[in-house]
């Protein structure tokens, strides 16, 4: 009998879950031949087999948003390459010296530089960078000698979005660094278009060991700003709600471009779109829908990313949120103890999903997250809203800025640039653990799944033998 039961269970779940478990097998196959070294690989005609050549010329599209640190300029260039043996036709991460400002998504360039293999971890480099740029099916660096071997063939056209956006970073990032000191800076671009860099080496270990670098993350906090900025906006010229959720889809995916469509923004855009659908059509779906259509978007466009750390911490913890943070928290009346609750709270749910992936990632846990989702977390919410809403309007008219506003998102920087370094430097801010065997996170999540299966088992039976309620019940 408990057999049956159990089997109706799976059948009942998978009938209305139907996309999801889709979604979830296609992810765990990627993962089983991952482990196995069977995937991702290269191409047979994959510029890397072009390694050893001392001259590879390439022409094609930059497909990623250029990365402008330490004297060179970075970006991912697609389309066709020769060397004196032959042609290949992929990805390259190409490294030019100097800042190359006049290169943009879109753009087709022309380029030449020695090609190399990407790197491996090893015990002087713990970074994975031969895995962090194969998830972008990216096998070969190009470096170019000189800022003369890289040509602009053809600039993107006038109404490529993609450029636009584009653009629009560059200028939203000029306008912070010229008004803001340095570090301040650099925190609120982080906090508003993403680290990308932007984030000096100290600054980020403090972010680390405070256990707030998910704050210089585009997550789903800067999708709900932008939505609640637009509704208000909206709401001014007194277009009606439900039409306003539609426009408002329109920004998050320029934002979306402009900050780079990395797996966590395009999580958290897929994500907002279809819950602005959802409920703009009235429709009740299951919660975990606009996360599989996120995930689906994304295996979809680059199937690859979903073996990186951004998709598995991003998308571990919105799913550590979904599954096992109590529905009946988001009904409950706000007070002072209901907010300090809930801020350990999600903090200790979504450690408990993701720990493992922290483990294997980062070799360290950070204790200081709770704290920082006390003091910090809610700070960082303040400062998107200011830095997206001064900063869009330093873009348009940087003279009309108030000066005192600036100066106010600048003391509230520096107070949470103090908070974090002071939570950095605590004796035991950070445990260090050692990699983990694979059959340990195996139980573990094996453990927790069907810990929820359970639950959701008693539920569902306390449900169907709920007595009718009579007067006397009401009563």
């Amino acid at each position: 009998m408990a057999l049956r039961h159990l089997c109706w269970t799976i059948v009942d779940f998978t009938g209305r879950y139907a996309f999801v478990v889709a979604v979830a097998a296609a992810i765990v196959t990627l993962s089983a031949l991952h482990a196995f070294h069977l995937y991702p690989r290269a191409g047979k005609n994959d510029p890397c087999h072009a390694i050893g050549e001392p001259v590879l010329v390439m022409q094609g599209e930059v497909i990623s948003s250029p990365s402008m640190r330490w004297n060179q300029t970075r970006f991912v260039l697609a389309g066709d390459a020769r060397s004196a043996a032959r042609s290949f036709h992929g990805r390259v991460l190409v490294t030019v010296p100097g800042f190359w400002n006049e290169v943009g998504p879109g753009d087709i360039v022309y380029v030449r530089g020695w090609p190399s293999s990407t790197r491996p971890p090893d015990k002087a480099h713990a970074f994975d960078e031969r895995g962090c740029w194969a998830g972008q099916r990216v096998y070969t660096k190009l470096r170019v000698w000189s800022p003369a071997a890289c040509v602009m063939v053809r600039p993107a056209g006038p109404c490529s979005l993609i450029r636009r956006a584009w653009e629009f970073h560059n200028a939203f990032r000029q306008y912070w660094l010229a008004t803001l000191p340095y570090k301040e800076a650099s925190l609120l671009l982080g906090m508003t278009l993403g680290a990308r860099g932007t984030l000096p080496p100290e600054m980020k270990d403090d972010c680390i060991r405070a256990g707030v670098y998910h704050i210089v993350v585009v997550s789903g906090q800067n999708m709900s700003l932008i939505i609640g900025i637009g509704l208000a906006i909206l709401s001014l010229l007194r277009v009606p709600k439900r039409w306003s959720l539609g426009v408002c889809a329109l920004p998050i995916i320029f934002y979306t471009l402009a900050v780079g469509a990395d797996p966590p923004v395009v999580r958290a855009a897929s994500m907002a779109i279809v819950s602005l659908g959802v409920i703009m059509f009235r429709r009740d779906v299951p919660k975990a829908y606009p996360l599989a259509w996120a995930a689906a978007w994304i295996l979809l466009r680059e199937p690859e990313a979903v073996l990186g750390a951004s998709f598995q911490l991003s998308f571990g913890a919105t799913a550590s949120l979904l599954w096992l943070w109590p529905e009946r928290a988001a009904r409950a009346r706000w007070s002072i103890k209901r907010w300090i609750t809930e801020a350990a709270g999600v903090a200790l749910v979504v450690h408990i999903g993701i720990w493992p992936f922290l483990v294997a990632y980062f070799h360290r846990i950070s204790l200081m997250s709770l704290a920082a989702n006390w003091t910090i977390f809610p700070m960082s919410g303040a400062l998107m809203a200011g830095g997206l809403f001064f900063g869009t309007w330093g873009v348009l008219s940087a003279a009309t800025v108030p000066p005192v506003f600036v100066r106010i998102l600048e003391w509230l920087i520096h107070a949470t640039l103090i908070c974090i370094h002071a939570m950095a430097r605590c004796p035991h801010a950070i445990i260090p653990v050692p990699r983990l065997p694979l059959w340990i996170p195996a139980v573990y999540y094996g453990s927790l799944f069907g810990i929820l299966f359970l639950f959701r088992r008693r539920k569902r039976h306390a449900e169907n033998t709920r007595p009718f309620p009579t007067r006397w019940h009401r009563l």
